[in-house]
């Protein structure tokens, strides 16, 4: 393998260890969203559940009010009926307390119904809060695996960074002019390698045929573009 294959390929497993960790570190703002948004889900229906709660007192409170209200009436009734001598007015008196009976039973019948659906409503808000719990749990150990894993791919750049310019000035200047501008090519994808080998007659990249003259060039050491995808090729021989 000639002198400036080796030198090329040092700097471009530099180059492509960078290019993947950039690519996590512009991952990791996505995943903090997706752990944000899957805490807020279980935020909202715990919140939700604690609105269903919330509302089942509330109907609890006003039917124990309104049956209040109905006994005190009944009360009022039933105190004024021995002071009543008309018939009419005594039978008219009995029925508004029979209303107040029949109203009250009716109210009650809903309280105990509001009572089983308070219960169920509690313990689904248990439910929900334990699972809210258990979600703050896991996104604050994600959040700090993603803020250690950041400063750690940030460290790791920096090295390679300092190490990049002294495996450049190893390459020559014309063919690291190739490189660049083939590893920045808008359709490049910096992750993988754009300087490949011919194997079996094929470009490492696209793993197209090259020509027999494309191939002899490689192994004389000569500077070879795929015709197929635009990679830099070489020989391994």
């Amino acid at each position: 393998m000639v002198e400036w294959v080796e030198a090329l390929l040092k700097l471009q497993e530099l180059d492509v260890s960078a290019a993947k960790l950039e690519a996590r570190l512009a991952a990791i703002p996505v995943q903090e969203a997706e752990t944000r948004k899957m805490y807020q889900a279980e935020t909202d229906a715990c919140a939700a559940a604690k609105k269903s709660v919330q509302e089942v007192e509330l109907t609890i409170r006003k039917l124990e009010g309104e049956i209040n209200t109905l006994k005190g009436q009944k009360e009022n009734f039933q105190s004024k009926t021995s002071l009543i001598k008309n018939n009419d007015e005594y039978r008219a008196a009995l029925l508004q307390i029979e209303q107040c009976d029949r109203a009250i039973s009716v109210d009650e019948d809903k309280q105990i119904i509001a009572m089983d659906e308070l219960e169920t409503a509690k313990k689904i808000l248990a439910e929900k809060d334990a699972k809210l719990k258990e979600a703050q749990k896991h996104a604050e150990g994600m959040f700090a695996d993603l803020e250690a894993e950041k400063a750690d791919c940030k460290k790791k750049l920096e090295t390679l960074a300092a190490k990049r310019p002294e495996l450049a000035t190893a390459v020559e200047p014309a063919i690291l002019k190739r490189y660049d501008r083939l590893r920045t090519a808008r359709n490049n994808n910096p992750t993988k390698p754009c300087f490949v080998s011919v194997d079996d007659g094929c470009c490492g990249r696209c793993h197209l045929s090259v020509t027999s003259q494309e191939a002899n060039d490689t192994l004389k050491g000569k500077v070879v573009l795929c015709n197929s995808c635009g990679a830099l090729l070489y020989s391994t021989k």
